[in-house]
């Protein structure tokens, strides 16, 4: 999971020593791709992108293309006026939309 316009860092990790990967071919989703075997990709859109990759050996053996989701989210906070009084015993109202996988959870101490 990542946030928008933020850096997510990818990375490949050869298995085996049997052979050598000479290209590594990601595919992030929005459009964007590297041949990178550890790219770092801003995602500027809200969405859950299939990122993909597939990579080639040294013999020219292409590998089965390996797809994880990722999900995209954009959390904004609007804050209460400064100060904002609540005496003790009274009942209130906060209200919260639009969040999703927030990590880490917040606290609400009153």
């Amino acid at each position: 999971m990542g946030c928008r316009n933020e850096p997510i860092s990818f990375s490949g990790t050869q298995l085996d020593n049997g052979t050598a990967i000479t290209q590594w071919n990601w595919q992030f989703g929005d459009g964007s791709v590297s041949q990178e075997q550890n790219p770092v990709h801003t995602f500027i859109y809200d969405n859950n992108d299939s990122t993909s990759l597939t990579v080639i050996n040294h013999y020219g053996c292409v590998s089965d293309t390996v797809k994880k989701l990722v999900f995209i989210n954009y959390v904004t906070a609007t804050a209460a006026p400064s100060d904002t009084i609540v005496a003790r015993g009274d009942q209130f109202r906060l209200s919260v939309s639009s969040v999703t996988n927030v990590s880490p959870p917040g606290n609400l101490t009153v």
